[in-house]
């Protein structure tokens, strides 16, 4: 019988170490991918709620178009959205408790 140390065997094996290594490169690849596309879907969720959110905001009457924009601006530039919004809508609130209608209109927050 042929020996484990035979050139077919050999060959065969660096054969099976080179696929391994191939296999292994395509692995890692696909993760990086992997986690490129969840880092993705998180961001577009995040983006999608604060939308909603300044929606709502701009529906409700608490912010003007103006304030929502600045704020996805601020977010573009690395400023947290939310608490760009939290400070606008405060400082809306503090404008509109002067007013008696504004108290009917506006409704509850609910964040």
């Amino acid at each position: 019988g042929k020996s484990n140390g035979s050139p077919a065997n050999i060959a065969s094996i660096s054969e099976l170490k080179e696929q391994i290594a191939t296999l292994e490169a395509e692995l890692a690849a696909t993760d990086s991918r992997l986690e490129e596309m969840a880092q993705a879907r998180n961001e577009a969720t995040a983006s999608e709620r604060r939308v909603r959110r300044g929606l709502y905001r701009l529906a409700s009457g608490r912010m003007s178009m103006e304030d929502v924009l600045k704020a996805v601006e601020k977010e573009d530039n690395g400023v947290s959205f939310m608490e760009t919004l939290a400070t606008l809508d405060g400082a809306n609130e503090n404008k509109a408790s002067s007013s008696p209608t504004a108290t009917v209109l506006s409704s509850p927050a609910t964040a």
